[in-house]
């Protein structure tokens, strides 16, 4: 979807083309709206406990498994 057609612009009409540097992009701003981390795509602490999930976040945490705040 980055690469065909290699003739064509991204985001011009009678293809699906998408550029790889705009949809990185949109994934950090969807990531940063829902208190994600932007590397590794996980929920952060906080974001857990909004949703009433502090036992995961913990559970999580004691995995060394929840990115860093």
């Amino acid at each position: 979807m980055f690469d065909y057609p290699p003739d064509k612009k991204p985001f011009t009409p009678g293809h699906y083309k998408m550029d790889r540097e705009d949809i990185e992009r949109a994934k950090d701003l969807f990531y940063q709206v829902l208190g994600w981390d932007r590397k590794t795509g996980a929920p952060a602490r906080a974001s857990l406990e909004k949703l009433g999930l502090k036992d995961v976040a913990d559970r999580l945490a004691a995995l060394n498994l929840l990115p860093a705040s």
